[in-house]
């Protein structure tokens, strides 16, 4: 069952991470509070860190509950898509609604985290089964060259708003590092990350790179530096390639 007729679903896609998944969108296109070197979608025009009912709440659920009743059919029911979802405001009320569709299918949310330092994202997250956010950074500097934040936004508040999310949250925890070559994939820079997984609980560390053509000239780090990162970092890390993000950006909101 193909999302084509709505407007804040897409797929399902298939996932590298999270088998088929119905993607759902709750912000307009490239809404985020970073503007990623790395971001398929290129360089974004609407960078804020403002919460908002971006996207109706009720509508995107009645879109869910229409889809389910098609026999609509997923692995995961995912939050993702065009820009960071914990920017909608009616982020808690949008899980619980899709929770209480009663689907059984597991609900995921794919973040940036960059959010997480408010304890009422936190808050609203906790209904979800999977939160997926990302580190790619391990300091203020390469926060700053590889995610391009707000200038309001720091480091390390992110870095503790994650941490704390980790200590509280009852789901599960993946947390997705983006490599880039030359950029974070060095040594250093791998020793720096080895030591800050070890203060954040979570349930896998997914490693990823470029895998289809990026807003900006970036190169993807190889599939042998991948694996002795992996084993660098231990036994909950394993390598991804492609990821949630894989959508047609082209056609937004079809599949």
């Amino acid at each position: 069952m193909s999302a084509n007729d709505y407007k804040h679903l897409f797929g399902p896609v298939q996932s590298s991470r999270l088998g088929r998944s119905l993607g759902i969108d709750l912000v307009p296109l490239k809404t985020c509070t970073y503007n990623c070197l790395y971001c398929q979608l290129g360089a974004s025009a609407k960078t804020t860190q403002e919460r908002r009912e971006y996207v109706s709440a009720a509508e995107i659920i009645s879109e869910v509950k229409s889809w389910l009743a098609k026999g609509g059919e997923a692995d995961y029911l995912t939050l993702s898509g065009s820009g960071e979802p914990t920017l909608n405001c009616r982020l808690g009320k949008i899980i619980e609604g899709i929770k209480g569709l009663g689907s059984g299918i597991p609900l995921a949310v794919i973040t940036n985290g960059s959010l997480l330092c408010r304890p009422e994202v936190r808050d609203e997250l906790m209904g979800a089964d999977v939160v997926l956010p990302s580190l790619d950074a391990v300091d203020e500097e390469s926060f700053r060259a590889i995610n391009r934040p707000l200038e309001a936004l720091e480091y390390d508040r992110i870095l503790a708003g994650l941490r704390d999310f980790s200590l509280v949250f009852r789901g599960e925890i993946w947390l997705e590092v983006f490599l880039l070559a030359g950029v974070n994939d060095s040594d250093q820079h791998i020793e720096k990350l080895a030591a800050l997984l070890e203060t954040i609980s979570a349930d896998k560390i997914q490693l990823n790179t470029v895998s289809r053509p990026a807003g900006e000239q970036v190169e993807r780090v190889s599939h042998r530096r991948l694996e002795e990162i992996r084993q660098r970092l231990g036994d909950k890390a394993e390598v991804i390639v492609g990821g949630e993000k894989e959508r047609p950006y082209g056609a937004v909101n079809s599949s």
